[in-house]
């Protein structure tokens, strides 16, 4: 099963790794994937906890839902948490 995420932002981490002699290099890129969310209904007032399953995440994640800021209270590799 797949969720709908909306429009986002994606912040790339890449790198570049060669051979030890330099003769072949290539980038890797790394890109942030969610798999699931904890609620897909809250209230229209705010104060409801929303958590953001996944992988890739680093401690620069911000979020938004429907347009209004979601102040992000946790974040880990595989999960953040933020309050509308």
């Amino acid at each position: 099963m797949l969720w709908e995420t909306g429009q986002s932002l994606v912040h790339s981490v890449e790198a570049t790794h060669c051979t030890y002699d330099m003769s072949n290099c290539f980038q890797a890129r790394s890109v942030p994937v969610i798999f699931n969310h904890s609620s897909n209904i809250g209230y229209t007032t705010g104060g409801m906890n929303l958590t953001v399953e996944g992988h890739g995440f680093n401690g620069n994640v911000s979020a938004t839902l429907d347009g209004v800021d979601c102040a992000v209270t946790r974040v880990s590799d595989f999960s953040f948490s933020c309050t509308t």
